[in-house]
């Protein structure tokens, strides 16, 4: 788990992270865990255990590039959202779990590009899911 302090006063939010090696730094191994199968069971593990606001599969490049305001969540390959319903993305899919939505951006990792985390951003932004309802 990670926690930064920023320039702006504090949010107590219930997020975490998580942090694998990307899909070529241990060969076979890590590979597996980008496998969407396993992600995805991945994340809906960690939300049925810690039961957060929202939670993200994002690499460090993902999350850079998308300009987000304090409290506004993090968009990933896979992410999911408490309290939202998501009706409609430009690319991959958005299915109910738990008590939200579970996001994948794109069908596999691999195609995951900069233009597809802003373009499920984008969509989430226009149907007021940047925030999980509290």
């Amino acid at each position: 788990m990670s926690v930064t302090a920023g320039a702006y006063a504090p949010m107590i939010v219930n997020s975490f992270l998580l942090d694998f090696p990307s899909p070529n730094e241990d060969g076979e191994h890590a590979d597996r865990l980008y496998r969407p199968e396993t992600a995805s069971t991945i994340i809906q593990a960690v939300v049925l255990a810690w039961e957060p606001d929202w939670a993200t599969w994002v690499t460090p490049t993902m999350r850079n590039n998308q300009g987000r305001q304090p409290g506004e969540l993090v968009v990933g390959w896979f992410t999911y959202i408490r309290g939202v319903t998501v009706t409609s993305l430009p690319a991959g899919a958005a299915r109910r779990f738990a008590d939200g939505t579970l996001i994948q951006a794109a069908p596999e990792f691999a195609d995951v590009t900069a233009d597809t985390v802003v373009a499920t951003r984008d969509a989430l932004r226009s149907q007021s899911a940047l925030q999980p309802a509290t």
